[in-house]
């Protein structure tokens, strides 16, 4: 049976989304694949599942990924000094690191071209699926992209109205497991989850570090906690 799976904020853990999709029993030639935005940064191996990202799509696996604020800070970073560094102080060397060049412009264009294409936001009939959330102050929030990528504590503001019956499904914010879980019990009624469990996190957050996976079709969520070697810790 085809299913239909959500992950968002791989951020270069790519030990722990393969140990995920095999505890999930992921079938490529069958299963569709949302990936809700920041797969790179802050993690050892943020080429490594663009590479896998990109082969599978090649080899006509469904994958949808969406963008991020982190490619989205990759993607800024050549426009100056202070956006670089931005990107640099946010997990942007361990990218460059995973590629093994000097600087980002050693970067291949391929993965610039894949990240550029990335879109803000998917519509199914029953969800909304973006990075971080959703402006509810604007009259059509999916035209304010820089919500879309960074906004937080967003929940209380929901127009049910424009949501109609579909759910919210998004990353961006670290939550714990039960926190996870809380939202995931509410579903019916709040018509959002965040599926973010902080997968980076392991190594100074004793209850984050986890990455999830939302299995839509059968309403079940599955936990994998990290198993990359982090090295990012967050800015002083």
């Amino acid at each position: 049976m085809k299913r239909e799976i959500a992950i968002s904020d791989i951020h270069g853990c790519f030990l722990t989304f393969i140990k995920l999709l095999e505890t999930i029993k992921y079938n490529p030639n069958e299963d569709k694949l949302y990936i809700l935005g920041d797969c790179i940064d802050r993690g050892p191996s943020s080429k490594q599942v663009l590479d896998w990202i990109m082969k599978k799509q090649a080899e006509k696996a469904d994958i949808l990924v969406l963008r991020g604020n982190h490619e989205q800070l990759m993607l800024r970073a050549s426009e100056s000094p202070k956006r670089y560094e931005l990107w640099m102080r946010n997990g942007g060397q361990q990218v460059i690191d995973s590629f093994e060049v000097e600087n980002f412009l050693g970067i291949d264009k391929k993965y610039w071209d894949f990240l550029n294409a990335l879109p803000f936001y998917h519509l199914t009939d029953k969800y909304v699926m973006v990075h971080a959330g959703l402006n509810f102050d604007v009259e059509n929030p999916l035209e304010d992209t820089e919500a879309l990528l960074w906004i937080r504590r967003w929940h209380d503001n929901i127009n049910k109205e424009w949501l109609g019956n579909r759910i919210i499904i998004h990353g961006h914010t670290r939550v714990t497991v039960s926190e996870i879980e809380d939202q995931f019990d509410d579903l019916e009624k709040d018509q959002v989850i965040n599926i973010d469990g902080g997968c980076y996190s392991a190594n100074y957050k004793s209850d984050l570090g986890n990455l999830c996976a939302f299995d839509l079709t059968n309403n079940e969520l599955f936990f994998e906690k990290n198993v990359d070697a982090i090295t990012w810790f967050p800015p002083i």
